[in-house]
């Protein structure tokens, strides 16, 4: 399959797009001043799925706080699970 020219620029506009909603993503999630985050944003930075955070929660391995409607996990809990998962 030959590429055309325009499909490459289609190609690099496209990775230009992805890298450019990755840094917002980034940014809305830089956590170095944050205690916690909700569970979409935990599973984020962990790189799972919310789903299995939710899991990893019911069954134990990962602590949680629920305010309100939403469970906030804080950063330290995120960095103990991780070190729990790490192959020794």
């Amino acid at each position: 399959m030959k590429l055309e020219p325009s499909d490459l620029v289609a190609i690099g506009e496209a990775v230009a797009n992805r890298l450019q909603e990755l840094n917002e993503t980034d940014s809305r999630l830089d956590h170095r001043d944050r205690l916690g985050f909700t569970e979409p944003e935990a599973a984020e930075l962990l790189g799972i799925r919310q789903h299995v955070l939710r899991d990893c929660r019911l069954r134990g391995e990962v602590h949680a706080t629920k305010i309100g409607k939403q469970y906030i996990y804080s950063r330290q809990s995120l960095v103990d699970h991780l070190k729990r998962k790490e192959p020794n």
